[in-house]
């Protein structure tokens, strides 16, 4: 979607001719004289509304990245990079030139927790260490959805799961007829 530049006084006009649409609609409604309703109504529109609500003009609004246009760099913490991938490349712009932790579909131990291994983790005391399996993955584009496969062919989705980005099993990927057997919880 592109910017659209308005001057405030065609900002106004626009104003004014919705604000004539509405009046007119009401007076019809109400059976009233249109031109009168029209020009009393007209004459209480604050022209200077414009000036006096800056942060209506100037506000940006961001919006959410699809997880399957995150960059393949690697961050610090071991994650995947979740800014959005530069025009022509899977990487963002401070990745783009270097990689210094490396990219997620490198042959790379990526820690996925299973929901077994969670559930043992909750029951125990706090002190004791957790379960971690560490499995490598590598991406797969499977209906135009971007999924993780390890060397057993078990697919994994990557979202958030508790305020933290985790990879979550989802199913099994059947190579030779190229489907998808749901994981059943």
């Amino acid at each position: 979607m592109g910017i659209v530049t308005l001057k405030i006084s065609e900002f106004e006009n626009i104003i004014e001719s919705e604000m004539k649409k509405i009046l007119n609609f009401v007076a019809e409604e109400y059976k009233l004289d249109k031109e009168s309703i029209v020009n009393c109504g007209l004459n209480h529109i604050d022209k200077n509304m414009i000036n006096s609500y800056p942060s209506f003009i100037n506000k940006k609004k961001s919006k959410p990245i699809n997880p399957c246009n995150f960059c393949f760099a690697v961050k610090p913490n071991l994650e995947r990079c979740t800014r959005n991938k530069k025009n022509n490349s899977i990487f963002c712009a401070s990745h783009q030139y270097s990689q210094p932790n490396g990219r997620i579909d490198d042959d790379q131990n990526i820690s996925v927790s299973s929901q077994e291994k969670e559930k043992e983790k909750e029951n125990k005391p706090k002190k004791k260490k957790q379960l971690r399996t560490t499995i490598k993955l590598k991406p797969k584009i499977i209906g135009g959805k971007e999924y993780f496969i390890d060397d057993k062919y078990h697919l994994y989705v990557y979202e958030k799961i508790d305020n933290q980005m985790k990879y979550r099993h989802v199913g099994n990927w059947k190579e030779h007829n190229q489907t998808i057997t749901l994981r059943q919880n």
